[in-house]
């Protein structure tokens, strides 16, 4: 790299778990895995349900709204990439169908954040991805 020129962001790649939840977001659609056997929503994407192991899952959409459950302000990145980003918000979001998610929080003041913030889904592209990022309910999405 020469000076002055910007180091790119990490871009997920997606293997043969992950491939639905990557195509959805590129349609705009929030998706997370439902066991058939339990009926336990979750996400990160497995190949099993973490609470009765079964391999009989589906893909399922969510509605992309939820709340803050934790936070923190980065202010030192762990990749190059987002050092023009400092600070930023990194969050936990309890979607409103229970499941957990993290990812950053855009289109708010650092010092506004707080837990149990309403926050909806939008998707920000990078490379041929769309990464899925909280906003506060009603905000317009950050350009």
């Amino acid at each position: 790299m020469t000076e002055g020129q910007t180091i790119p962001k990490p871009v997920p790649t997606p293997d043969q778990v992950t491939e639905p939840f990557w195509e959805a977001t590129k349609e705009g659609r929030l998706m997370v895995q439902r066991c058939l056997t339990c009926g336990d929503r979750f996400f990160y994407p497995r190949e099993r349900c973490p609470i009765c192991l079964s391999d009989n899952l589906e893909w399922v959409n969510v509605s992309g709204k939820g709340r803050i459950y934790s936070f923190i302000v980065v202010r030192q990145p762990g990749h190059p990439g987002f050092n023009d980003d400092v600070p930023y918000i990194y969050a936990v979001i309890t979607l409103d169908e229970g499941v957990r998610m993290n990812g950053n929080v855009k289109s708010i003041d650092i010092d506004a954040c707080e837990i149990d913030m309403p926050v909806e889904v939008y998707f920000e592209e990078r490379g041929d991805q769309m990464l899925p990022q909280w906003k506060p309910l009603g905000a317009p999405d950050p350009s």
